[in-house]
């Protein structure tokens, strides 16, 4: 009766790449890559959901760019 339920906690995986970040998609243990770049102290713009974690740092690199920071760390 002294059962211990042990449930699987899944693990969330991290981004090397600034900006990016894992979210759980709708199909169980997938993860998709999104980001998303500060405008200013209020406001954060979305730019986009994406499979690939490298795809979604060049999108964060073409807009910070396109606004004039740097990119990097």
């Amino acid at each position: 009766m002294n059962e211990v339920l042990a449930f699987k906690r899944t693990v969330i995986p991290r981004s090397r790449f600034r900006g990016v970040y894992a979210f759980r998609s709708r199909v169980p243990g997938v993860f998709v890559w999104q980001c998303s770049l500060s405008i200013d102290e209020r406001r954060r713009e979305h730019l986009g959901t994406f499979m690939d974690e490298v795809a979604a740092a060049r999108a964060f690199d073409v807009r910070a760019r396109a606004l004039g920071r740097s990119s990097e760390c």
